[in-house]
């Protein structure tokens, strides 16, 4: 017998692949991560946030097969500076939400501050590589950005993607939930969606489509054509997206004077491939009653029991457990 979650078959995220909820944020939250976020992108536009031309010609970063270059965790501001966003209420509140899902034993990992830059703050040099947008394999412009200031992920936009599509070698089962800190209404860098798009297997990029006033037709893959509601996520701060692996999703370009600032998380069961590079950049966010029983016991000859009894009750022996 396969048991049911009945509570969840009228969920959003199964029935389309993604959900929005409003106001999802604790208010000192959202208002302190809007602060800071705020902050660190005016200093970074102020100071200069890109190579000028002759010096990324310098660094070899024009070249078309220059690679990526990574934001370190120990610069990454959700590990560091914005650190403080992993132990709040409103991190609780969404290791719970997504634990509905995922069940208890449950994992986080590629925490990031997302930023959508707007066209008008980003050189000549660095936009006219990224456009037509539906010719690229993706808009991360990381690359361009000055050492100090890589401490975020910076994108000029993000062509229509699936997320497996950043760790190919994951089992699909994850979850990414995105938290805008800033307006997603209007020019600032418009989000979009497929609904239902997740029962499409994974496609490589740049994805052939079409496309006309309100759809989006897939046209590779199996069943091609296939043909889905276009919908634009209108987001405000503190507001929770979540959506599938396979979910279709794009960013059109930023074309307001204000950055398009999130916070992104993605969430897998414990166990589930997730396919990310560094094994430490898993965090164990939420486990169940027998995880931490079997997890935490004993590993080794002379290692101290995890529980004991004392007084006919069972209680935890080991420390930093409770």
């Amino acid at each position: 017998m396969l048991v049911e979650f009945t509570k969840l078959r009228e969920d959003p995220l199964l029935l389309e692949g993604i959900t929005h909820v409003v106001d999802f944020l604790e208010p000192e939250d959202r208002d302190r991560a809007i602060r800071e976020a705020n902050i660190f992108y005016a200093d970074a536009r102020a100071k200069g946030l890109f190579f000028d031309e002759s010096e990324a010609l310098a660094r070899g970063l024009l070249a078309p097969d220059a690679p990526g270059r990574q934001v370190e965790r120990k610069n990454n501001l959700l590990y560091s500076d914005m650190g403080w966003f992993l132990e709040s209420r409103s991190f609780e509140k969404l290791v719970r939400t997504m634990s509905a899902y995922t069940g208890p034993d449950i994992d986080m990992f590629l925490a990031r501050l997302l930023i959508a830059i707007p066209l008008c703050d980003i050189p000549d040099y660095i936009q006219q590589r990224y456009f037509p947008m539906e010719e690229q394999l993706h808009g991360s412009i990381n690359r361009f950005v000055k050492d100090e200031f890589l401490r975020a992920f910076f994108f000029i936009h993000n062509p229509w993607h699936q997320d497996w599509v950043d760790m190919p070698h994951s089992d699909l089962r994850f979850l990414t939930t995105l938290l805008p800190i800033t307006n997603r209404q209007g020019d600032q860098a418009p989000l979009y969606i497929l609904p239902k798009s997740a029962a499409v297997e994974p496609q490589a990029m740049p994805i052939p489509h079409e496309e006309d006033d309100a759809t989006t037709t897939l046209i590779a893959g199996s069943d091609a054509p296939r043909s889905f509601e276009r919908r634009r996520m209108l987001a405000s701060p503190g507001d929770l997206l979540a959506w599938s692996a396979r979910t279709f999703h794009k960013v059109e370009p930023n074309r307001s004077a204000e950055p398009a600032i999130n916070l992104r998380f993605n969430f897998a069961p414990a166990g589930a491939r997730t396919g990310v590079r560094d094994p430490g950049s898993i965090q164990r966010v939420g486990r169940s009653a027998l995880s931490y029983l079997c997890e935490a016991g004993p590993t080794g000859p002379g290692t101290p029991p995890f529980t004991t009894y004392k007084e006919d009750e069972l209680v935890v022996a080991r420390k930093d457990y409770t």
